[in-house]
């Protein structure tokens, strides 16, 4: 008989765009990481008339770090994962 080994991934902080700002702002959400540099979202927006997300729950993306206009290097998702 042979053990199985089950990896539980951590939640981590990656930021989305927020749509139809009229500046760059960056929403620190809940994510998974599924593969290297990819995730899946599992925060829920919770107002989306009054946020909209460049991605949205459950959607899986591809992140990198990136400096944000406070200076800090933040791991931001960039496109949706195909």
């Amino acid at each position: 008989m042979t053990s199985e080994h089950i990896i539980k991934k951590e939640e981590q902080t990656i930021f989305v765009l927020l749509l139809n700002e009229s500046l760059a702002v960056w929403k620190p959400i809940k994510a998974i990481e599924v593969e290297t540099n990819v995730f899946k979202i599992i925060s829920k927006n919770e107002d989306p008339n009054d946020e909209q997300w460049e991605f949205n729950y459950q959607e899986i993306v591809k992140c990198e770090e990136k400096d944000l206009s406070d200076e800090t290097r933040r791991l931001v998702a960039t496109a949706k994962h195909i």
